[in-house]
């Protein structure tokens, strides 16, 4: 299976947040309502786009912002995917420590999505390098690793790219991606 590389990168997020810090976790967050389709807008591309609001320690971090309310999406919500949004935590961050302190996983850096089919532990699974492809970070979870796979095989392109991590030179306990078609995270990093 071929790796996929992602050659867009996030150059420009909107900055401005319309939900204040202190807000309770019900009001900061789109609720959910039973919706399935409430991300897909027009042709297709999601009713999100990319905010940067800090984590409480200054730490930068990229959110997926409904536009039409400016609430925070969660990167469990399951109305992501039909809106062609795979978003979240990756896992096993802490065994690739160095590597991933080496690499470029900070907000809005390309990275690549590899297809391990001869991984020992899971043949669906996905590996999540930097945009060189030199810096493992870890592994997308089981289901969106299916995502992908299932939209890799399908014919699609999937890029990604992250939104919380470090530069190179700086450890990192963490990092999340989003990834979709690259239509799709373009759209995301869309100015207003």
């Amino acid at each position: 299976m071929q790796s996929v590389e992602h050659r867009v990168r996030v150059e420009f997020v909107r900055t401005h947040v319309a939900v204040p810090v202190n807000r309770s976790d019900e009001d900061v967050y789109v609720p959910l309502d039973g919706n399935k389709a409430r991300f897909v807008g027009r042709g297709g591309l999601p009713t999100l786009h990319f905010v940067n609001r800090p984590e409480p320690s200054g730490a930068p971090r990229l959110w997926l912002c409904e536009d039409s309310t400016g609430l925070l999406v969660n990167v469990r919500d399951r109305r992501l995917p039909p809106a062609g949004v795979i978003a979240g935590k990756l896992r096993g961050v802490r065994y690739y420590a160095e590597s991933v302190a080496q690499g470029d996983f900070r907000p809005g850096a390309p990275v690549t999505l590899v297809p391990e089919p001869k991984n020992p532990y899971d043949s669906r699974a996905v590996a999540v390098f930097d945009g060189t492809r030199t810096h493992r970070a870890a592994y997308l979870n089981k289901q969106k690793a299916r995502m992908c796979l299932a939209r890799i095989e399908a014919g699609e392109t999937v890029v990604a790219v992250s939104t919380y991590g470090t530069k190179p030179g700086i450890p990192s306990d963490a990092v999340h991606v989003v990834a979709g078609a690259p239509a799709v995270i373009s759209h995301l990093a869309l100015t207003v």
